[in-house]
């Protein structure tokens, strides 16, 4: 308590080098936890648009369809497969994927389109398809009819009741053609899949490429998805040699790349911060101990231990630090928080510019203890060693000369 009450006015004998210190501790650290949400935010929401809307975190193929996405791939589903994998503790659903391209055709436009067959009602529990709907419907079981992208059908000039006609080829080389009235139109923020997409009944998908009940994929519903990875590997001791389990990252090695890359740049202006917030600490110390040499040097020929010593000057360190952190903590809790409520939305030429790298044109920020747990930590360590040699000094204290 006697060190608490010495160091808590210590630092305030010197009110503009403590508040420097404590601004610098603060805009260091409110901006690496700043950058650090919106890192994750992004990558979160990288992962959303291209795994949990469109791949899913886990799906199951024939063996050599993930390297050769052709119809030939594809597998006759069967009761003793799908209730094997249904046992699995963190699987709750199987959903059918029938994957196919053709032309997409109205009038004297035509366009290549990424048709996908699926259960409408199954699939918007894991990619809420539905929520992405701006007219229309999505299509009923058994229903000859089709969901455009927003982006293709504005192209083909195609609205809610106009046909569209798709020409492509089925199972085993069989000519694939119909006519399928649009009964609704969906927006996707990733242009690629909006200006490509069109949604099928997965049996009407399977009429129009006359494969019975075939599919592409299973797309593997989780209850809890970070354990995506330790699920992939367990279904892969219950499945058949001839089928392939794979999780997103070996699906979608860009999006996995591109979120290790981005993260090293970010660690990189993460460490420039924090070399801020060292050196900060370091000259502050330094400062602290010069300017009391003669200070220091009377209070050990007095009789205090230079062990004493160094406590009290790491007290007050560690003091004027934690006012740092306590107000960046203070200041970025509710300010982080409102952005994960309200994520950055851009337009005009940042808009195109996001659209043209295949992104949603905004920018969440994620809000994780863990994150803001461990910036804090980094300081404290920091913290810990920038105090260490200037201490030193106080061991090396010449105490007749540093009176004189």
């Amino acid at each position: 308590m006697n060190y608490t009450k010495l160091a808590w006015r210590n630092i305030w004998r010197n009110r503009r080098r403590t508040l420097i210190t404590i601004s610098s501790v603060f805009f260091a650290l409110f901006l690496a936890i700043l950058m650090r949400g919106l890192q994750l935010g992004t990558y979160d929401q990288m992962i959303k648009n291209s795994v949990e809307q469109y791949s899913g975190y886990v799906q199951i193929h024939q063996e050599g369809y993930q390297d050769e996405q052709v119809l030939n791939n594809a597998f006759m589903p069967n009761d003793s497969l799908k209730n094997a994998v249904l046992e699995h503790d963190n699987v709750s659903d199987l959903l059918p994927r029938l994957q196919t391209y053709s032309l997409a055709s109205a009038g004297n436009k035509t366009k290549g389109a990424i048709i996908i067959g699926l259960d409408a009602d199954k699939d918007d529990k894991l990619t809420e398809v539905k929520n992405k709907l701006v007219k229309g419907r999505m299509p009923r079981t058994g229903e000859k009819s089709v969901v455009l992208a927003e982006e293709l059908a504005n192209y083909l000039n195609l609205g809610i009741g106009d046909t569209a006609v798709f020409i492509g080829q089925g199972y085993h080389g069989i000519s694939a053609a119909g006519l399928y009235p649009m009964v609704g139109i969906i927006s996707y923020p990733v242009p690629q899949l909006n200006n490509r997409l069109a949604y099928m009944d997965i049996k009407t998908t399977q009429e129009y490429l006359s494969i019975g009940n075939g599919l592409t994929a299973w797309i593997v519903r989780l209850e809890d998805q970070d354990l995506y990875k330790e699920t992939t590997e367990d279904l892969k001791s219950i499945i058949p040699d001839n089928y392939e389990v794979m999780h997103w990252e070996t699906m979608q090695p860009g999006v996995k790349q591109g979120i290790e890359a981005d993260n090293k740049s970010g660690l990189i202006i993460l460490m420039i911060l924090y070399i801020v917030i060292a050196f900060g600490i370091f000259g502050t110390v330094l400062m602290m101990i010069a300017e009391r040499r003669k200070e220091f040097s009377i209070m050990v020929a007095v009789g205090m231990q230079k062990t004493r010593l160094a406590k009290l000057v790491t007290t007050e360190t560690l003091m004027i630090v934690a006012l740092g952190i306590l107000s960046a903590v203070i200041v970025s809790i509710p300010f982080i928080w409102y952005l994960h409520l309200n994520p950055l939305t851009f337009s005009g030429e940042i808009a195109h510019m996001f659209a043209e790298y295949g992104m949603e044109p905004i920018m969440p920020v994620a809000f994780e203890p863990g994150y803001f747990l461990g910036q804090t930590g980094v300081v404290v360590i920091l913290t810990f060693i920038a105090v260490a040699w200037p201490l030193l000094s106080i061991f090396k204290l010449n105490v007749t000369k540093s009176i004189r």
